[in-house]
């Protein structure tokens, strides 16, 4: 024991750092009883309505809402997930950690390990850490209530983590944290985050692959992408019904295909490309990742040095939009 804290009290000493630095952020308003007035989340809490009162009364959530849409499957909207194991990953987590700190934390930590597989020295890994996580995009997106999308963009550095310890030869472990991460990424329910992941997670192969070729180390690096494989389709498994169902209803949304006739040359399937982009950032708006205000800034942030809402009078709903996910 004295062996394994000679070793690693530094990481200790690191992780507990990062941690005081995230309740030392949000302790004000933390204490004050407060929480951010999160648009997206108020509007999630509208459309879950209907779900919610059905629940209370009668001990279960249905799998129909005509609230929204003049009515569409639940499960879009809120879904309880109880043979997922990861959901009782994310409820200890925000049982033991308050939001927004629970998220942060993921940030931090998550980076923090990347950078330590990456053979950082603990100090700068700390520092890279703090610079992800404190980055304005990130602040942005809580104050909007993108919940989703912050806690699948959270995953990343901990998925690439166990990726590159794989490739390196520590095939269990490597293998062992990829499935877990991955299946908390995809459980996060934000797909265009994930696929965002998996096009960067390809480039990134195909580099090992090319050193691989170089290094004739082509058994080494199939072995590893053969645990990498069965990792991922253990967190596909693990999400298979949230990932089936929403794939069953995108054919019948606005991106699957039309039951109408067009006659122009738009596609009549899916959506149009304007549509698609109309949440899209610039190539000016990229700047925003690492500088703050880059490219004006948001009127709303203020809410961040202290702005917060009462909790009294808004309370915190359970997740995707941080609902669906409860």
């Amino acid at each position: 024991m004295n062996n394994w804290f000679k070793r690693n009290g530094i990481h200790v000493l690191m992780c507990v750092i990062l941690i005081v630095v995230a309740y030392a952020y949000f302790f004000t308003p933390l204490m004050q009883g407060k929480v951010l007035p999160e648009s997206d989340i108020t509007r999630a809490q509208a459309t879950q309505k209907e779900i919610m009162d059905v629940r209370a009364k009668t001990g279960h959530a249905p799998l129909w809402t005509n609230s929204m849409f003049g009515g569409m499957p639940s499960y879009q909207i809120w879904m309880s997930l109880p043979s997922n194991v990861t959901t009782y990953v994310q409820s200890g987590l925000k049982a033991i950690f308050p939001a927004p700190i629970d998220t942060l934390l993921i940030y931090l930590l998550g980076a923090y390990l990347l950078f330590c597989v990456l053979k950082l020295n603990p100090w700068v890994a700390a520092a890279g850490a703090l610079a992800f996580t404190f980055s304005s995009y990130n602040f942005i997106l809580i104050l909007a209530g993108h919940g989703n999308q912050l806690y699948a963009i959270a995953f990343f550095a901990p998925i690439l983590a166990g990726i590159l310890l794989t490739l390196r030869g520590q095939y269990l472990l490597g293998g062992s944290l990829t499935a877990f991460f991955l299946a908390m990424e995809i459980r996060a329910d934000h797909i265009q985050m994930t696929y965002y992941l998996f096009l960067a997670i390809i480039v990134l192969i195909l580099i090992e692959l090319f050193h691989a070729i170089k290094d004739k180390a082509l058994k080494a690096f199939g072995t590893a992408v053969l645990y990498l494989a069965v990792g991922a389709g253990i967190a596909v498994m693990v999400n298979a019904s949230l990932l089936w169902t929403t794939s069953e209803y995108a054919k019948e949304s606005t991106r699957g295909k039309s039951n109408l006739t067009q006659h122009t040359s738009e596609a009549s399937t899916g959506l149009s490309k304007d549509y698609a982009y109309m949440w899209s950032q610039g190539p000016g708006e990229c700047f925003t990742f690492l500088v703050p205000n880059a490219y004006g800034g948001s009127s709303d942030f203020d809410a961040l040095r202290g702005n917060f809402a009462d909790a009294k009078n808004r309370p915190r709903p359970p997740f995707r939009h941080w609902s669906n996910l409860a």
